[in-house]
C-alpha cells in the first residue's frame, strides 16, 4: 500500500510594487519679445509676479524633496494565486522599531511588531470557522506541530524561500517527526513579503493580514482540500516575520491522530530490533504496519528550494504486517530495521480505517547510521 496523498502546494510569484516617478516642473525659455526696457507698467507687476511665483514653486519642491513625503508603496503577499495587501496612506507618528534580533532597527519610520501567539489563534478559528460550515469536526491546537511549523517558518523568512523541503533537504514529516510528533502530517506554507516601510503598523492590520493569508490558502484548490480534509484532527500554525526584510512566512501542520504511540528512539544502528506499541482510538481499525526506508537527504540552496512544488516522499516500503490488536485496542510488535543493509531513514507508520477510509495514523522516522 502507498501513500497517494499529497501536501498542497504552489510555486510562488512575486510582482514587486513600483513608486510613482516624480515628475519634476517644466521650465520655459527666454521669449522673443520686448525688450525689459521698452516693458509697459502692467507687464512689469505681471513679470515681477510671475518671478514671485516661480520661486515659491522651487522652495515648494526642494522642501518636498528634503521632507521626503511620498506615498508609501504597495505591500505585495503572495501564496497561490496572487494575494495583494495595501497599506494605509496615512502615517501614524514615527516610533522605533525592533527587528527580529530584538535590536533598534533605524531605518522604519513605523512598526507594530506581530503578536504572533494571537495570529496563531485568529488561524486556528479562522480553519475551525470553515470546517464547521462544510459540515467537518473543529481541529485541536497541536503543540509539537506548532513548534515544527514555527522552526521551518523561521528558516524560510530568515533566508527567504517558500518551500516543504528546508535547507538541510528535509520534508514535512520529516521535521515533525524529528519535533517529537508521533503523528502524520500535511502542509501548508504561505508567503508575504512588504517593500521598506510597507509593514502592518496596528495589531487589526496584522489580523486583518492573517485573514486575506488565509482566504487565499482556501482560494486555492489544493490547500483548501488539505484545510478541509475530513481524516485531520489537529493542527499547529507556524508564523515568522523579519522585520529587516519585511518577510513573513506561515507554516500550517495538520496532524492525522488515530493512534496513540509509544514514543521510538531517534536513532539506532543497522539491523536493532525496536518495539512498536501503542493504542488504537475508538475511530480507527484494522490497523496495517509499513515500515519503509529513504536515504538521508541532500542539502538544498535557496534557488533550489524556490523552485520546488508539491512534496512528495521519496520513501519506498519494503514490508508490510498487520498488528494483532486486543480488545482494549492495544498492540505490540518488534520489528528489525534493516533494507538490504543501508543505513539512512527507516519510516514506522501505520494505517487505519476510519469511516470506510484508508488513513496514515504514524509516520515516524528512524535514523540509521553507521
Amino acid at each position: 500500500m502507498t501513500d497517494r496523498r499529497r501536501p498542497p502546494s504552489r510555486r510562488p510569484s512575486s510582482a514587486p510594487s513600483r513608486r510613482p516617478a516624480r515628475v519634476p516642473p517644466r521650465r520655459t525659455g527666454a521669449g522673443r519679445g520686448r525688450p525689459t526696457s521698452a516693458l509697459l507698467p502692467w507687464q512689469t507687476i505681471a513679470l515681477i509676479a510671475g518671478g514671485v511665483l516661480a520661486l515659491a514653486v522651487l522652495i515648494f519642491f526642494a522642501v518636498r524633496a528634503l521632507t521626503g513625503t511620498e506615498e508609501s508603496p504597495t505591500s505585495t503577499s503572495t501564496a497561490a494565486p496572487l494575494a495583494t495587501w495595501t497599506p494605509p496612506q496615512t502615517s501614524p507618528a514615527p516610533t522605533e522599531a525592533l527587528s527580529s534580533t530584538g535590536t533598534p532597527h533605524p531605518t522604519a519610520s513605523s512598526f507594530v511588531p506581530p503578536d504572533v501567539p494571537s495570529l496563531q489563534q485568529l488561524m486556528l478559528i479562522l480553519i475551525n470557522e470553515d470546517r464547521r460550515v462544510n459540515g467537518l469536526v473543529e481541529l485541536a491546537w497541536d503543540v509539537t506541530a506548532a513548534s515544527a511549523g514555527l522552526a521551518h517558518a523561521q528558516d524560510m523568512a530568515q533566508l527567504g524561500y517558500l518551500s516543504h523541503w528546508n535547507t538541510e533537504g528535509y520534508g514535512p514529516q520529516h521535521r515533525y517527526s524529528m519535533a517529537g510528533g508521533l503523528d502524520a502530517v500535511r502542509e501548508n506554507v504561505y508567503l508575504y513579503e512588504h517593500s521598506p516601510g510597507g509593514a502592518p503598523t496596528t495589531p487589526d492590520e496584522w489580523a486583518d493580514l492573517i485573514r486575506q493569508a488565509h482566504q487565499s490558502l482556501m482560494d486555492s484548490p489544493g490547500h483548501r482540500d488539505n484545510i478541509l480534509a475530513p481524516e485531520h484532527t489537529h493542527v499547529g500554525v507556524g508564523i515568522a516575520y523579519h522585520a529587516d526584510t519585511g518577510r513573513l512566512r506561515i507554516a500550517q501542520e495538520f496532524v492525522d491522530r488515530y493512534v496513540t504511540l509509544q514514543p521510538l528512539p531517534r536513532r539506532a544502528s543497522l539491523g536493532d530490533r525496536i518495539t512498536i506499541s501503542g493504542r488504537i482510538g475508538p475511530d480507527g481499525s484494522d490497523p496495517l504496519l509499513n515500515l519503509a526506508y529513504e536515504p538521508f537527504p541532500e542539502p538544498m540552496g535557496v534557488a533550489e528550494l524556490n523552485a520546488t512544488g508539491t512534496y512528495s516522499s521519496s520513501v519506498e516500503i519494503y514490508q508490510s504486517l498487520p498488528l494483532a490488536v486486543e480488545a482494549d485496542g492495544r498492540f505490540g510488535q518488534q520489528v528489525a530495521l534493516d533494507h538490504e543493509g543501508q543505513f539512512g531513514l527507516y519510516h514506522i507508520r501505520i494505517w487505519v480505517d476510519v469511516d470506510g477510509a484508508s488513513v496514515l495514523a504514524n509516520d515516524v522516522i528512524v535514523e540509521i547510521t553507521p
